[in-house]
């Protein structure tokens, strides 16, 4: 009986109090009851783990439903048709803009229409006035892929690229007309491409020497929880599987002793 009161009030105390409170706030349920003080401590720490979870995994659903429909990100030519945001434009002595007053296909007719009738803003003298206009201020710039990709790469990584290409054009060499040389420039030029040599000098000016990454990170992207930033749970719960055990140690150690003293206690009365 006496025995069964001292249970009794071991369930009823303080720290029994505590442990119920830890128990519900976690959601363990009354089957998960270690009696030891390690199970405790181990249990302690993987509620707190699960915890976390829990609680990130909830926080980063609502951020991900919260932006979802205000992810306005300009991904081609054609979403810049459909708001008024950010301007766009050209430069005015390239090409590229003689193609968007001349062309029939859209949508370039309509960006070219848009441009028109607002060239005085949008239309700049040279490349590096387009750069700056970027960086100050809300606007696209459409000019050669390679001269945007080539600054998009470069620090300080505030530039990017979207949109597939189009008005694709090649580059080449004038030589004299009838010239001697013709064609055997033609024929290394496409020895050259078949031996793999443009690869070669694409990835050594464009690829070895980037100074940004080319991924762009959209705002739902960017509100992804990866393994990496869920690292500090694992080591608050493997770090309490560790503690535990060493409280079980400890716990091993005393109770020999203990034993050991009773043992030693009830020689002597004998």
């Amino acid at each position: 009986d006496s025995r069964e009161d001292k249970d009794d009030d071991k369930e009823t105390g303080f720290w029994e109090a505590v442990w119920q409170s830890f128990v519900a706030l976690v959601q363990l349920g009354p089957e998960f009851l270690p009696r030891s003080f390690s199970g405790r401590v181990s249990a302690f720490f993987w509620g707190v783990g699960v915890l976390v979870a829990i609680s990130t995994y909830t926080a980063n659903l609502a951020a991900f439903l919260t932006v979802r429909n205000v992810d306005n990100t300009i991904t081609s030519a054609e979403d810049l048709l459909g708001q008024t945001e950010i301007s766009y434009g050209t430069i005015r002595t390239y090409a590229t803009w003689v193609s968007f007053k001349t062309t029939t296909a859209e949508p370039y007719q309509s960006l070219g229409v848009v441009m028109q009738a607002n060239e005085e803003s949008v239309i700049v003298d040279d490349l590096q006035e387009g750069l700056d206009k970027m960086r100050t201020e809300k606007y696209a710039l459409f000019a050669d892929s390679a001269e945007l990709d080539y600054h998009a790469s470069r620090k300080p990584c505030d530039l990017q690229t979207i949109g597939r290409l189009f008005w694709q054009t090649g580059y080449g060499m004038f030589l004299p007309k009838n010239s001697k040389y013709t064609v055997e420039f033609n024929r290394v030029i496409v020895a050259a491409k078949e031996r793999g040599v443009f690869d070669e000098l694409d990835a050594k000016w464009w690829v070895q020497f980037q100074e940004c990454s080319r991924k762009v990170k959209t705002v739902l992207e960017s509100s992804v929880i990866g393994l990496q930033d869920m690292l500090g749970v694992f080591v608050l719960v493997y770090g309490g599987m560790a503690l535990a055990l060493i409280v079980l140690i400890g716990e091993f150690i005393y109770t020999c002793t203990q034993d050991v003293k009773k043992s030693d206690a009830q020689d002597q009365v004998r």
